[in-house]
């Protein structure tokens, strides 16, 4: 399946959003990097208390990709060894509550 052309110049394959493209960040991404770059860290307090929930998860390796790609163009084939660093997470919890998502920003200013 070949890549079609998308508006802002990236391509897109048969079943995924548009490709990377590498380069100088411009327009809405350098608005948003202002954004990011603006926000304030949170207290040392409040980083040291949600950093007290986080738990460990052992990095290690998996097979990733399809033995035989559907859209070559994606090129997911052939499977490939990944190597994960371990990371941290909160227990049994998927997202952050609301009210830890409005704690940061009120102690951010975001």
């Amino acid at each position: 399946m070949e890549r079609e052309a998308m508006p802002h110049g990236g391509e897109k394959s048969g079943c995924c959003g548009p490709a990377r493209q590498d380069g100088p960040a411009e327009g809405r991404d350098m608005a948003f990097l202002a954004r990011a770059n603006a926000v304030r860290p949170a207290p040392a307090e409040t980083s040291e208390e949600l950093r007290a929930k986080l738990r460990p998860i052992r990095g290690g390796f998996f097979e990733m990709g399809a033995r035989r790609s559907i859209f070559p163009g994606d090129m997911d084939s052939p499977r490939c060894e990944v190597k994960l660093s371990p990371i941290s997470s909160r227990p049994l919890r998927l997202a952050m509550p609301i009210m830890r998502v409005s704690r940061m920003r009120r102690a951010t200013g975001r």
